[in-house]
């Protein structure tokens, strides 16, 4: 009985921001009070059911299948199976986090953009969901795409100008590696027999694509320069937990082909590299909410490195909470960012909100129990005693102390 709950409360995760933002619409376009308090309550809702799947997570992961008549190109029979365990908890509160502080502490903001921008973050909050909780790689892969083009969309109309080729290049950029990785999974099984490691290493670059945006996709510079900090926030919110739990799923695969150890030069060379450019564009950013990506591109490497160098869930879970604390840490430097950036372009700085700001990045430190440290130390402990954990992953973690 107590399955049966959890199966539909899992539905209604992904059901209640889709009606939502249909119901949205409806709604007269000069109540926009109205509209943001409704999403708010939504938002609060949303949460409540989460914490009770939570709370009957008894065992380590529930599930629900939906059949449909999809053989023809689906891989397997059940089209739709959603899964609900740790990482997805992990994972869901993070998003939810994220997005509920934009809602509270922006509420000009919600406000100023319209009817639209809220439909659109409940469209995003949906298909988010069903990307996280679906454990068809195809499916995953499927939504998360149309997730990313609602996200660009939104850049276009809220974003800031001169941004057409940027989101041009973008869309096609993102919308070949989607395709071409559902290529990839619909190959015949003698195929992958020859070519595993190469056909995973092209398998992965959707997920990295979203977790190291500002380098590994052409343009993504310009789509965050000059941003507003609602659209920044919206990637926050979305897009990192999107490429976390496909990244999640793919590790799935390399476990079960035994792949980690031929893909560990490929991924090094990406974590060291992510690792190099993210310092050096920290250093060199003057707008403040831009430090807060390139921090979390920083730590969303070292997650990418410790989601393939520890192969137990335990360890999985661990790694989940590395990109929670990412995601906590960066919507919260940006937030602030995007304070200290406004009040400098109108009057100097207060001395509250620089202590605030440079609280922030005390945030990203590896100091025990503060911020980020609370997960990487875990990390480090769990490194040593794990035999199958890569000595690389360990540097990686000793570089943010």
């Amino acid at each position: 009985m107590i399955s049966f709950y959890t199966d539909i409360l899992l539905l209604v995760l992904i059901a209640l921001p889709a009606f939502t933002a249909a119901f949205i619409i409806i709604i007269p376009r000069f109540d926009m009070v109205a509209v943001r308090q409704i999403s708010t309550v939504i938002l609060i809702l949303w949460l409540t059911l989460l914490l009770i799947c939570g709370y009957f997570l008894q065992e380590n992961l529930h599930k629900i299948t939906y059949h449909l008549n999809t053989d023809l190109w689906l891989i397997s029979n059940n089209a739709l199976e959603l899964s609900f365990g740790s990482i997805e908890l992990i994972l869901l509160l993070a998003l939810w986090i994220s997005l509920f502080s934009l809602f509270s502490l922006n509420k000009h903001l919600i406000e100023k953009n319209g009817l639209l921008f809220c439909a659109l973050t409940m469209a995003l909050l949906s298909l988010t969901t069903a990307t996280i909780l679906t454990t068809n790689v195809t499916i995953s892969i499927l939504v998360a795409h149309f997730n990313l083009i609602i996200f660009l969309f939104s850049l276009a109309h809220f974003g800031g100008t001169q941004k057409g080729r940027a989101l041009f290049t973008s869309t096609i950029f993102f919308l070949c590696i989607d395709l071409s990785a559902i290529f990839i999974l619909l190959l015949p099984i003698n195929v992958w027999k020859n070519n595993e490691v190469i056909l995973f290493a092209f398998l992965l670059i959707p997920a990295l694509a979203r977790l190291l945006i500002p380098f590994f996709s052409p343009f993504s510079r310009a789509l965050f320069k000059n941003c507003p900090i609602e659209n920044i926030i919206l990637y926050i919110s979305f897009i990192i937990p999107t490429g976390a739990s496909l990244l999640f799923k793919f590790q799935i695969i390399a476990v079960k082909n035994q792949l980690l150890l031929e893909l560990t030069p490929w991924i090094s060379f990406l974590i060291y590299s992510s690792l190099f450019f993210s310092v050096f564009w920290t250093f060199l950013e003057k707008d403040p909410r831009q430090t807060g990506i390139d921090l979390l591109v920083f730590y969303n490497a070292i997650f990418i490195y410790s989601v393939f160098g520890l192969d137990s869930q335990n360890n999985l879970t661990l790694a989940a909470s590395l990109i929670f604390s990412g995601i906590l840490c960066a919507a919260f430097t940006i937030l602030i960012g995007h304070l200290l950036h406004e009040r400098q372009q109108n009057k100097p700085s207060s001395l509250l909100l620089n202590l605030f700001w440079q609280a922030s990045l005390v945030l990203w430190m590896g100091f025990p129990g503060l911020g980020m440290g609370t997960s990487l130390w875990k990390a480090l402990i769990h490194s040593f005693s794990s035999a199958s954990s890569i000595s690389i992953y360990t540097l990686s973690l000793w570089c943010t102390v």
